[in-house]
């Protein structure tokens, strides 16, 4: 401590008894001051000296996990505050969000450490790009004013410059411990680290992606999200986790919806939560979202056949016409999904054959017979004659991958389904009440494979042989990388908004219409009318398009462009 002269010396002074008192009790505040300022040192694991401060900084990183980081000592925006010196450090380097926030958490543990500054932006390995700039309180080394006693000056007089002096130890002291107690509530590292970690946990479940976060004041959150229900889930997730919305921004980006967030971080503290792997950041969120621009093929068969269908389809996928022939024929399609085409088609009460030439004189392959396998070339397989034993099975699967699709086969069958380990071809699947070998066989057809039943296992491959280095199709299902599982969650029609549809196409026959639309992700939605959806309800659905009513009694209008 910094007291002027020791206890027992002054004791050998006598004094004015109320003069002493008056010393006395400014002694005394002055030794609790101190107190309170040695345990504030406490709180703050970095010192004034800079080889030691970044020995500590690089331990912490390591005990957190951290691989490497960049330490650099911003000395020319320090600053002195009522008696503090105010330091600035910028911390940077790469590595998943967790084991970053485990180093910001520890250093910021006991709140006398800031976060000026923190980027955060989604990079390529699961990891986040960051860089930091940690602020911290030193109090300066206190200087002790000696006492100097002249000859001539009495006990009074001696009393009176101790209480001078220490009177204005105690003012200094008083205004340093304020100042560093204002430089903690104005950057509270702890609470933004809290903060942002506590937005990580509400989003986890849903399909949402953040591609750079900006903290301060204010803090901006930047990604994607698989359309307006889930970029409300990222509004209530900031203002749960303590940050005060100032604007929201949500624009188109391919298939999903891209979103800019500015927020204030209010002074409520936050708990600490634990973030797991790189939590929300993907950088490939932008590529998951981006649709691909084609020009798409014209298909026009115009007939007056009463019993014909009318189809019309813009910038459709061969998914999404097959998909509409089958729900307005019952014909059955298995489609290769490596076929890079979009269609326009007009077909006014046409049959599905006229329909089927048309589309073969547009360069497509399409097989006869109760499936029609469709591709880009003639299928290598044949069946001819094939009996089929197994039961009827109804599939409805749009664009997906030969894994997922025979794990579900292994749920029919209750057999062991085997598949190269790199099957990533994808196939579009339209049946209703095909036996389940036919339907199997055509599917594996169609991705240019060919299979082998082995007791109660089926082996896939290019040869259709048995292949001891096969693995489980339900494994390579399941095996989806942490850093996108955000977009691999199931989607369900109460998930869209209506905003969140555009148009690709009507189907009527028999009087009835169906209108088929594109959501989030490209993913195809079959609306009629009372289908409801996240906010709103289908009105009608007409040779034009399709009307819907929001809750809030909004009307959309989804029509053919």
């Amino acid at each position: 401590m910094s007291l002027l002269i020791a206890s027992a010396a002054l004791a050998l002074i006598v004094a004015d008894p109320p003069l002493q008192k008056e010393v006395e009790e400014t002694r005394g505040q002055l030794i609790a001051i101190e107190t309170q300022i040695e345990e504030a040192k406490l709180r703050v694991p970095f010192g004034a000296d800079a080889a030691a401060t970044e020995a500590a900084l690089r331990a912490e990183a390591k005990d957190a996990g951290l691989s490497r980081i960049e330490v650099a000592f911003a000395t020319a925006e320090n600053e002195a505050i009522d008696g503090v010196e105010l330091r600035r450090i910028d911390v940077s380097g790469r590595d998943s969000y967790q084991k970053l926030q485990q180093f910001l958490h520890r250093i910021t543990l006991f709140g006398a450490v800031g976060i000026d500054r923190l980027n955060m932006d989604a990079a390529p390995g699961g990891v986040v790009a960051f860089s930091a700039r940690i602020v911290y309180p030193v109090f300066p080394a206190r200087s002790v004013v000696p006492l100097t006693k002249k000859p001539a000056s009495s006990s009074d007089d001696v009393y009176r410059q101790i209480l001078a002096a220490e009177s204005e130890m105690l003012q200094r002291e008083r205004t340093a411990l304020a100042s560093f107690n204002r430089i903690v509530a104005r950057f509270n590292g702890a609470n933004m680290i809290n903060a942002l970690a506590a937005v990580a946990h509400a989003l986890e479940t849903s399909a949402v992606a953040m591609t750079s976060i900006r903290a301060g004041a204010p803090t901006t959150f930047t990604g994607m999200a698989l359309g307006l229900k889930h970029v409300d889930a990222v509004r209530a997730a900031l203002q749960k986790s303590g940050f005060e919305i100032e604007n929201l921004n949500v624009n188109p980006a391919g298939g999903c919806s891209a979103f800019t967030a500015t927020a204030r971080l209010t002074a409520k503290e936050q708990a600490s939560e634990v973030v797991l792997d790189n939590g929300i950041f993907d950088e490939g969120a932008a590529a998951i979202c981006k649709t691909k621009s084609l020009v798409p093929s014209d298909i026009a068969v115009r007939r007056e056949d009463a019993g014909g269908i009318t189809l019309r389809l813009r910038d459709a996928d061969a998914g999404t016409l097959f998909n509409a022939l089958h729900d307005v024929s019952s014909e059955n399609f298995v489609v290769d999904g490596g076929i890079d085409r979009r269609f326009n088609v007009t077909a006014e009460k046409a049959t599905v054959p006229e329909i089927l030439k048309q589309l073969r004189g547009s360069g497509l392959t399409i097989s006869d017979g109760h499936v029609h396998r469709v591709g880009s070339s003639e299928p290598a397989v044949k069946f001819r004659g094939q009996k089929w034993e197994g039961e009827p099975v109804t599939l409805l699967l749009h664009d997906a991958s030969l894994p997922d699709i025979m794990c579900l086969f292994h749920e029919i069958t209750q057999m062991n389904v085997r598949l190269q380990r790199d099957a990533s071809v994808r196939v579009s699947v339209f049946l209703k009440d095909v036996r389940w070998d036919e339907a199997m066989a055509n599917l594996i057809a169609t991705a240019g494979q060919r299979y082998k039943i082995v007791e109660d296992k089926i082996y896939v491959g290019p040869k259709g042989v048995v292949d001891a280095a096969a693995v489980d199709a339900c494994e390579l299902a399941h095996a989806v990388t942490t850093d996108r599982q955000w977009a691999a969650r199931p989607q369900r029609l109460d998930d869209v908004s209506a905003t969140d549809l555009t148009l690709a196409g009507v189907a009527g026959a028999k009087g009835s219409w169906k209108a088929y639309t594109f959501g989030p992700l490209k993913k195809v939605w079959i609306l009629e009318p009372g289908t409801r959806l996240h906010e709103s309800t289908v009105q009608s659905v007409g040779p034009d398009g399709a009307t819907l009513k929001t809750d809030a009694g909004q009307i959309v209008e989804l029509r053919l462009k």
